[in-house]
C-alpha cells in the first residue's frame, strides 16, 4: 500500500530514522544521511506547524472580511434609501451617487386574445 498522506511519510521518516539510531555504529557511512534525514523531517513538521497558523489566520481573515461585507451591504442600503427617500426613487439625480432611479412602470398590459368559436363536432355534422 503507497504511503500517500504528508502525515504518514513523516511518520515513515521517523521510524526509519529512530531504527538507525541505535545502529549508526554499525553502519557509519550513513551517519550524513541519517542526521540530515533528522534534520529534513524537523524542518517538515516545524512548516506544517507554520501552515496550521497560516491556515487559522486565514480562516479568520475570511470570516472577519465577511462580516465587515455584511456590514457594508448595510450600509449602503441605508444611504441609498435615505437618498431616495429625499430626492424621490424615480430622481435622475440619484446617478450621480452611483444609484439608478427607478423606471416608470412602461410595461403594457397583455390585451386578451378573442376566444376562438367552438366548431361543430363531427358526429353533429353526420346527424
Amino acid at each position: 500500500m503507497p504511503v500517500t498522506s504528508l502525515a504518514d511519510k513523516v511518520t515513515n521518516w521517523k521510524s526509519l530514522v529512530a531504527a538507525v539510531t541505535p545502529r549508526l555504529g554499525e553502519f557509519p557511512h550513513l551517519g550524513e544521511d541519517h542526521g540530515e534525514l533528522t534534520t529534513v523531517v524537523s524542518s517538515i513538521e516545524a512548516l506544517v506547524v507554520e501552515e496550521d497558523l497560516h491556515t487559522m489566520r486565514l480562516r479568520e481573515a475570511t470570516r472577519r472580511r465577511r462580516e465587515l461585507e455584511k456590514q457594508a451591504v448595510d450600509l449602503r442600503g441605508r444611504l441609498v434609501t435615505g437618498l431616495q427617500s429625499f430626492f424621490g426613487k424615480r430622481s435622475q439625480e440619484l446617478r450621480q451617487f452611483g444609484i439608478d432611479p427607478l423606471l416608470p412602470n412602461t410595461r403594457k398590459k397583455k390585451e386578451e386574445e378573442p376566444v376562438p368559436a367552438p366548431q361543430p363536432s363531427d358526429a353533429a355534422k353526420e346527424a
